[in-house]
């Protein structure tokens, strides 16, 4: 699947990207993380994405699609694609990989 290939990408996994799909697999929308570019510290990928999606479709129609993201999502994106309703996540890096890419933070 196309999507797969593109969220594996070095630079995807670095820029951390998410996209919404309408199932079966049809590209809505496409979203960086803004949380620098735009000083905003709620801008990871997955909330940036699900924030611009509820402003376009109604929850039903949500419910037909799948957030695919380059990382696993924070407490805060996994509870932002919960409550916009979405039918599917996927992500290509675990948080293991995560924490070997950027430290654990502690």
């Amino acid at each position: 699947m196309e999507i797969f290939t593109t969220i594996r990408e070095p630079t995807a996994i670095l820029r951390s990207v998410s996209f919404l799909w309408t199932l079966p697999e049809r590209p809505v929308l496409e979203q960086e993380n803004i949380e620098f570019t735009e000083h905003d510290c709620t801008g990871h990928a997955e909330a940036a994405v699900m924030a611009a999606s509820s402003r376009l479709f109604y929850k039903a129609y949500l419910r037909e699609c799948a957030l695919y993201s380059t990382v696993v999502p924070c407490d805060m994106c996994a509870g932002v694609v919960y409550w916009g309703n979405v039918g599917m996540a996927v992500y290509a890096v675990p948080e293991r990989r995560l924490l070997k890419l950027t430290g654990d933070h502690e």
